[in-house]
């Protein structure tokens, strides 16, 4: 996933809630991973599909 894409989605999820320090790290964290792991089973489904599975 393109980086900017990864930030814009962070930004916009930080946006919409207040959150002390702590929380925030513990959120980015969290969805980077998500991202990342989403990122993974795409690429992971093209490599063995030849295209995202429906």
């Amino acid at each position: 996933m393109p980086g900017n894409v990864k930030n814009a989605v962070i930004d916009e999820l930080l946006y919409k809630y207040t959150l002390d320090d702590d929380t925030n790290e513990q959120l980015m964290k969290l969805m980077e991973d998500t991202l990342e792991g989403g990122y993974n089973q795409r690429r992971y489904e093209v490599q063995q599909n030849g295209g995202p599975s429906k």
